[in-house]
């Protein structure tokens, strides 16, 4: 069907197993795994179903010209030659892995990776923005911890150690329970300033990390202590109306 296609998105509880689906699998240009949602992001879905919390209202709006000219400005983000010769160094070593990407995968890195640097704000693609191969490249779930592997030989290191303190932080913040009737205040509270401890311990980390670097090689690391802290002021709002 003739249609003025702008993005194409699915989701699948499993991943294709037919041979004949290769093909189809292949033209997927990005691909995430989702986890399941954790109980406090499900109570706020909850919430927000039930009407005691409001839906997010969206203040990013542009019409489909504006969509237009924005791709355009992205696909024209300078990539060279060290980049693509980083690309295939990258690819080589997964290769010999047994993870192999097409030619027409190839194809799409370069634009997914000049769309990534536009929308990152940068002027021009490099080694920070090889991040977003981990969700390119895969084709089994077992091969992302491989590619991590892989762009930290060529990508900004700092980066590679935000993101990891990033993970270890949202899995700190899964096991954070809002306080409930008929709990065990002493225990809970116990518990939730051993989070606390985590995560500031988890700032400290990234301070540091900012002033090992550039500011422009710590971008990464500015945007993932600001998540940090976001998760520590939430985590003390709770407590403060825990005990209010």
């Amino acid at each position: 069907m003739q249609c003025p296609l702008n993005s194409l998105w699915g989701c699948s509880n499993e991943l294709p197993q037919d041979e004949s689906l290769a093909a189809l699998w292949d033209r997927l240009a990005i691909r995430y795994w989702v986890h399941d949602v954790a109980r406090p992001s499900k109570k706020i879905l909850m919430m927000r179903r039930s009407g005691n919390a409001p839906n997010p209202q969206v203040n990013v709006k542009f019409t489909l010209t504006e969509l237009h000219d924005i791709q355009i400005e992205a696909i024209a983000t300078p990539i060279d030659e060290m980049m693509i010769d980083c690309i295939l160094d990258i690819s080589g070593n997964l290769e010999k892995e047994g993870i192999t990407a097409s030619t027409r995968k190839h194809q799409q890195i370069i634009d997914l990776i000049r769309c990534y640097a536009y929308v990152s704000g940068d002027e021009q693609a490099d080694e920070e923005h090889l991040e977003v191969l981990e969700h390119i490249f895969w084709n089994k779930p077992p091969e992302r911890a491989l590619i991590k592997k892989a762009i930290k030989q060529f990508g900004n290191p700092l980066s590679t150690q935000a993101q990891s303190i990033l993970e270890a932080a949202l899995q700190v913040q899964a096991q954070i329970m809002p306080p409930s009737p008929g709990m065990n205040k002493g225990k809970w509270m116990q518990d939730v300033g051993a989070y606390d401890i985590q995560l500031t311990e988890m700032e400290d980390k990234l301070n540091q990390l900012m002033g090992s670097g550039s500011a422009r090689k710590y971008r990464k690391v500015r945007q993932v202590k600001q998540q940090v802290t976001d998760m520590r002021k939430q985590l003390q709002a709770m407590i403060g109306k825990a005990y209010s």
